[in-house]
């Protein structure tokens, strides 16, 4: 009796999938070398202030140089959980702090310029906004003599500014112009530190302060606008464009992968896809999310479920669609077929203009009408254990494993694997019928 003969290759199924694994994680220590544990509950170093703590790390428990009394700077804590108010500055605060000369209506216990030997007791002092007196309207400031406390002389309209010899790399700034106020002291705005995180003097930027230019404010070599990116800045306080781009003109430009449409020829096949459409993301990279993915090998199966008709050596024919574009290293297939008689049976493959015999009648000639048992469920494959041929067995199915086919699948190789491949399943002599099953076609490609 016919059998029955069902479902695909064990080959075929999908991965299970798994769900990762829940991790525990402890609560960082301090190192001891720089986070001494406090008192009590009170652990220093863990982010929390807690206990007699003023301070926990980045945790200023809303504390800010204006909370601690200055006028403006940024606070820190300490290793031992202490504010620390060293870079606040008390500049602007009212009160003349050591340091500062005075801090507005503050004149630090001076009256008016006599108390600096400087003029009368009736000419007023003031006080800069960087909390320096102010000698504007002092004796002597203005008459192109440098006298204490003047720091130098303003530029007149009949003398030349007097510094006294001094720069801005005299007063320790990297360079820049110093210039003189009309209050006698000097003005060191136009002083620079490259490196100190402040653009001034004549820096481009510094750090991270680009002076509120960006990357469309710069042009590349060829003074074309730059479309987008992130400007940067060197160490010696000049723009750095090269994190700049064109990208979003439509233009495919130095640096970029790609630019709107324009691709530079880039395709999805190329990049070592099946098929599939790139596009282009917002920062001109390659976006490859569109391309489909090939196996390798590639695995195609059909369950035809055809009849083979009995006697007929047109036979049955089933077709597969393998996706173009890599040449063939290895061909195997997978054959399932139910028949009373497999000695009855022509199998063969063909690709394009190559046509191979996988099975020729099993057992013929060695018998007259060749193998008289049931069923073939087996792998054709170069590289097989044993024939096809020499493959009838008195178990059902008869043919199986791992087996060698009548013709050498090598005849593929090197062939572009795109394409159709056919299946021919024809019975050559009467009385017995059959059906083709399933078969797969499995390509190694490079």
């Amino acid at each position: 009796m016919l059998a029955v003969m069902t479902g695909m290759f064990a080959g075929c199924a999908e991965a299970a999938s798994t769900e990762p694994s829940s991790q525990e994680f402890e609560r960082p220590k301090p190192d001891p070398g720089q986070w001494p544990v406090g008192a009590g509950e009170a652990l220093c170093g863990d982010g929390m202030v807690e206990g007699e703590e003023s301070c926990d790390r980045a945790n200023l428990a809303d504390r800010t140089c204006q909370t601690e009394g200055y006028a403006s700077g940024e606070l820190r804590c300490t290793v031992d959980c202490r504010v620390d108010t060293t870079d606040c500055d008390g500049c602007g605060n009212g009160v003349a702090d050591p340091g500062e000369e005075c801090d507005g209506e503050d004149l630090g216990g001076m009256g008016s310029c006599a108390d600096l030997n400087a003029g009368g007791e009736d000419a007023p002092l003031l006080c800069t906004d960087e909390c320096l007196f102010d000698l504007t309207w002092c004796g002597g400031c203005g008459d192109g003599t440098i006298t204490a406390p003047e720091q130098c002389e303003p530029e007149a309209e009949t003398m030349k500014e007097n510094l006294g010899g001094q720069t801005c790399e005299a007063l320790g700034w990297d360079g820049g112009s110093l210039e003189c106020n009309a209050g006698c002291r000097f003005d060191e705005s136009g002083c620079h530190d490259c490196g100190d995180g402040s653009r001034n003097g004549p820096e481009a930027c510094d750090g991270l302060d680009m002076g509120g230019k960006q990357c469309s404010d710069m042009v590349d070599a060829a003074g074309e606008p730059f479309a987008a990116g992130s400007l940067g800045c060197t160490s010696t306080c000049e723009f750095d464009t090269r994190g700049c781009s064109r990208c979003g003109d439509g233009i495919l430009s130095e640096g970029e992968e790609c630019d709107g449409e324009a691709m530079g020829g880039e395709t999805c096949v190329g990049l070592g896809y099946v098929s599939g459409s790139l596009s282009c993301a917002s920062d001109c990279r390659v976006d490859e999310s569109g391309c489909d993915m090939l196996e390798n090998p590639i695995v195609r199966c059909n369950n035809p479920e055809r009849w083979i008709p009995d006697n007929y050596y047109e036979g049955v024919t089933d077709t597969i669609d393998v996706p173009l574009g890599r040449a063939v290293v290895d061909v195997d297939v997978r054959l399932k077929v139910a028949h009373e008689w497999v000695g009855d049976l022509v199998v063969e493959l063909r690709h394009g203009a190559t046509t191979c015999t996988l099975v020729d009648r099993v057992g013929s000639p060695a018998t007259e009408f060749g193998c008289e048992q049931d069923d073939i469920d087996a792998t054709l494959d170069d590289e097989g254990s044993g024939t096809v041929e020499d493959g009838c067995t008195y178990w059902t199915p008869s043919v199986f494993g791992n087996l060698v086919p009548n013709e050498s699948l090598s005849a593929f190789d090197g062939q572009d694997m795109g394409g159709n491949w056919s299946l021919r399943a024809a019975d050559m002599e009467g009385t017995y019928q059959g059906e083709l099953v399933a078969w797969c076609v499995v390509v190694t490609w490079q």
